[in-house]
């Protein structure tokens, strides 16, 4: 009987301990999908940035077509 007790005392710990291990493995597996969606974040935050990089020295651009084309209407006259 006492050896039947030790056994199933055995397989309760081997249970909680493969309960605990369940729980690390979605953790992490929580932890690397946030991981995931932190980098496609962070490379969509790239492109934006560098998107409005290029809208600024479009318009920058323009601004400057802008004064050349004023300067030469005013030259033209």
């Amino acid at each position: 009987m006492a050896c039947k007790a030790s056994s199933t005392k055995r397989t309760i710990v081997i249970l909680s301990i493969a309960k605990e291990l369940t729980f690390l493995v979605s953790s992490i597996k929580y932890q690397v999908s946030s991981i995931k969606v932190s980098v496609v974040i962070l490379s969509v935050a790239k492109e934006l940035t560098f998107l409005v990089s290029s809208i600024k020295y479009q318009v920058s651009s323009i601004k400057v077509s802008v004064v050349i084309l004023s300067v030469a209407k005013d030259l033209i006259r």
